[in-house]
C-alpha cells in the first residue's frame, strides 16, 4: 500500500480497472445466470461486490 500513497495515479488506475472488472463480471454472471436477469439476482450480485469493496 506504501507504493499507492507514493503514486495516486496508480492507486486510481487501479481502482477503475477493478470496478470496470467488477461491474463487466457481474453482468456476464447475471447474463450467465438467467437469459433475462430478474431483480433479485441482480440484487445479490451487487451484495457480493459491496462485500468485496468493504473489505
Amino acid at each position: 500500500m506504501s507504493n499507492f500513497r507514493n503514486k495516486p495515479s496508480d492507486f486510481w488506475k487501479f481502482y477503475v480497472c477493478f470496478t470496470t472488472f467488477s461491474f463487466s463480471f457481474s453482468f456476464s454472471l447475471s447474463l450467465s445466470l438467467s437469459s433475462s436477469p430478474s431483480v433479485s439476482q441482480i440484487k445479490k450480485i451487487n451484495r457480493w461486490e459491496n462485500k468485496i469493496l468493504l473489505m
